[in-house]
């Protein structure tokens, strides 16, 4: 027994209908309409395709070879083994026109002492700055002086005096101005600045 034939509609050329559809007319068989259809499939690439071909007449499908996907490594990400914000004692750590420190200057100098035993193979700059004061001679020896007090101090608390490097600025490389008391104050001070 023979099954009967399906049946499917073939569109009008050329002409929508109200919601973007196709108007049909006549019917036709499927096997017309199945190429087209997998035509469009294939395009979409929703399935495989399979065709309608009568007995012996098609030929095996090409081989599909997938393009290569090319994977790059993601961007390093470089975190630094430490931050490098220097410690800064400003002038109330010392005696007026001296480099003895006061007792106001543990705070931040065991600040120091804590992140130099965090941090072994660090290095320091002792650097010694003066407010503008007197003659740029005698403010060099005075910012010596002060960045050598601070330089005493650490090694005379465990840390290796190799580590520590002592320059003096004399009144050079203010943060601040030097007409006012307030400035002067910030200008007098002792920069403890971590190195690699």
């Amino acid at each position: 027994m023979q099954a009967a034939p399906m049946y499917l509609v073939q569109p009008t050329a050329n002409y929508l209908g109200p919601f973007g559809g196709l108007i049909f007319e006549k019917e036709q068989t499927m096997k017309h309409l199945l190429p087209l259809g997998a035509v469009v499939i294939a395009l979409t690439g929703c399935v495989p395709v399979h065709t309608y071909c009568p007995e012996g007449s098609c030929k095996a499908p090409a081989a599909v070879t997938p393009a290569p996907v090319m994977l790059t490594a993601p961007a390093p990400v470089i975190v630094p083994a430490q931050p490098m914000q220097p410690f800064t004692l400003h002038g109330v750590n010392f005696h007026l026109n001296s480099s003895r420190l006061t007792p106001e200057a543990t705070h931040t100098l065991n600040k120091v002492l804590a992140y130099a035993n965090k941090y072994p193979k660090t290095k320091f700059l002792v650097n010694g700055y003066c407010s503008k004061l007197g003659s740029f001679a005698y403010n060099q020896k005075l910012s010596v002086a002060r960045a050598s007090s601070v330089k005493t101090w650490l090694v005379a608390n465990g840390v290796s005096a190799s580590r520590l490097s002592v320059h003096g600025y004399s009144y050079l490389d203010p943060v601040a101005t030097n007409a006012t008391r307030a400035g002067r104050y910030l200008n007098q001070r002792v920069e403890i600045v971590p190195v690699k």
